[in-house]
């Protein structure tokens, strides 16, 4: 193999030696990680509480751990040199943590710290940053995804774990209705999204497949691969899981579903699944050993050992006089972090406040008995409605703080002769929350809409037609009120300024989980009508006198 890289030069270090202990580039390093971890721990802090990444400490500490074993195992003592490749790295990373102090978001303040971390990975050479890299882009699975990519999978997968658990319990003879967002068993009703793990399980086994592949040092085939059936498991174990949870709970052996069976139950799971995924990476093993994998195999090696030789032989010392240059530099990028550091200091409780605001709805215990206006809002407090429908269900409901259809839910459920009706009552909402995204994410086609004008309803109502993948239709009216009472017009998100589209820009890239809780929001009614057929002329006038009856009664209960 190559040589590895020169030494510098005699001459350099007595230059900085002047420098007395500010010339430890190893501490220099040490200040500029050190200047992130406030809007990290903040980050890790409110992560923590989404369900989708309670694995994240875990990967953490097997990233550390990985880092530690690779840097021991180095074949020639890392020395900080910083080159101007590391420098650039370094500022961006600081312009990213300006940018985040000013805009006050955790999320791009983690993103800063990985850009960070690859710049000062870069200044301590290249046999290093060879080995090392691997380890390095295993933090990107830590952050939250923009764009609530992360929500819109999670809705997704919710939707398949619950179809493919449903035809399992189906298999399995247990009595149970699938009925949208609710699984209602006999004298309970539970929502999906608490059976269902989401993405939790998946992200789980994208990141334990990762984890493997760097740790086992496999190709990036075999690793690709691996990550790939790890895709695969996280459904499968999603759709298992779902039908297990309802099993249990039906059975009467025990509730999985929250406090510590809930934890147990996923770290078993987590643990099965870690285990297929070893078989997995075990029978990868044995398809690369016949012929044709063994040659890709080979292959792959061979070029990933000539660019680990030519990066080890390249000399990236640089000369005296730049080596001084490119240290100070360093350095005054140091004060730089240290001046951002502690600008975050000053602004920390502005920082770790943005965005949270007490709620009289989130400052109540979850648990359905617990629900707000729960006492009120009984199954007596709306009558049945006109025609032929025929109530069949009444259920209180406490999601995920972070659910985009409210913490808390009460609803009523009706049948008619070939529909389905639901009037329910969601609480809290964000101040931006859009009705229509809430279904179009959950894979209905919205057809048309338009606010009914005060001659069609005394009050701002929105009025949207839609309709599923299979064909099915539905006809939706949305209410809206301020948690006082005050009325408010339904926001349809088709037509935005450029506030509120910089606002949603915040809310969906910069600040990811930057909200430990909603903002005081909004109070929803809405009716919602699904069947095989859309509503003639005639039931929807009665669809709209029933939802005008029971806005009423419940505003009147409520306020």
């Amino acid at each position: 193999m190559a040589a590895t890289m020169m030494r510098t030069p005699n001459g350099s270090r007595p230059q900085l030696a002047r420098w007395g202990w500010l010339g430890r580039t190893e501490l220099l390093c040490a200040v500029i990680v050190l200047c992130h971890l406030p809007l990290v721990w903040l980050q890790f802090q409110r992560a923590w509480q989404i369900d989708s990444y309670l694995h994240a400490p875990f990967l953490l500490l097997a990233i550390v751990g990985l880092m530690v074993q690779r840097w021991r195992n180095l074949e020639s003592p890392a020395v900080c040199r910083p080159g101007w490749a590391s420098l650039m790295m370094l500022i961006v990373g600081l312009g990213l943590l300006a940018a985040s102090v000013a805009l006050r978001s955790p999320w791009l303040g983690t993103v800063s710290l990985v850009v960070s971390l690859l710049g000062l990975l870069l200044s301590f050479g290249s046999e290093a940053t060879v080995r090392l890299l691997p380890v390095w882009m295993l933090l990107w699975l830590l952050l939250p995804l923009p764009f609530r990519w992360d929500q819109r999978l999670t809705l997704v997968i919710q939707d398949l774990s619950s179809r493919g658990g449903s035809a399992l319990l189906d298999l399995w003879g247990l009595n149970h209705v699938l009925a949208g967002f609710v699984l209602e068993l006999p004298g309970r009703a539970l929502p999906v999204e608490d059976v269902s793990g989401g993405i939790a399980p998946l992200f789980a086994a994208v990141s334990a497949a990762a984890v493997l592949a760097v740790w086992l040092q496999r190709g990036i085939l075999h690793g690709s691969l691996l990550i790939a059936s790890s895709v695969f498991w996280g459904m499968g174990f999603s759709v298992i899981g779902f039908a297990l949870a309802v099993d249990l709970l039906a059975s009467g052996w025990i509730d999985v579903t929250s406090g510590g069976p809930q934890a147990s139950f996923s770290a078993g799971s987590f643990a099965a699944m870690l285990l297929v995924l070893i078989s997995t990476d075990r029978l990868l093993l044995f398809l690369f050993d016949w012929p044709f994998g063994r040659l890709i195999e080979e292959e792959e090696s061979l070029e990933e050992e000539f660019e680990e030789e030519d990066a080890l032989a390249v000399d990236v010392t640089p000369a005296p006089a730049r080596a001084i240059g490119a240290f100070s530099l360093f350095w005054l990028l140091t004060l730089g972090f240290l001046a951002v550091g502690f600008w975050q200091v000053a602004a920390w409780e502005s920082v770790r406040s943005h965005g949270r605001g007490p709620s009289r709805a989130t400052t109540l215990s979850a648990g359905q008995a617990n629900v707000p206006w729960g006492d009120v809002l009984t199954e007596a407090s709306l009558p049945q409605l006109p025609g032929a429908w025929k109530m069949v269900g009444f259920h209180t409901l406490a999601r995920a703080h972070d659910s985009d259809l409210g913490r808390f839910s009460v609803a009523w459920r009706y049948v008619g002769e070939r529909d389905e009706a639901v009037i329910s009552v969601d609480f809290p909402l964000d101040v931006r929350h859009q009705p229509i995204r809430a279904f179009e994410v959950r894979g209905w086609e919205i057809e048309s809409y338009r606010v009914l004008s005060d001659s069609e309803f005394d009050q701002p109502v929105l009025e949207f037609w839609m309709r599923d993948g299979g064909g099915r239709r539905g006809y939706v009216l949305v209410h809206q009120r301020t948690e006082d009472g005050e009325v408010i017009e339904p926001s349809h998100g088709r037509r935005q300024s450029f506030i509120d589209w910089w606002e949603s820009l915040r809310e969906q890239v910069l600040e990811r989980f930057g909200k430990a809780d909603p903002s005081p929001g909004r109070v929803q009614i809405s009716l919602s009508i699904t069947g095989d057929l859309p509503l003639n002329a005639q039931q929807r006038t009665e669809a709209t006198e029933a939802f005008r009856a029971s806005v009423d009664r419940i505003t009147e209960l409520m306020w």
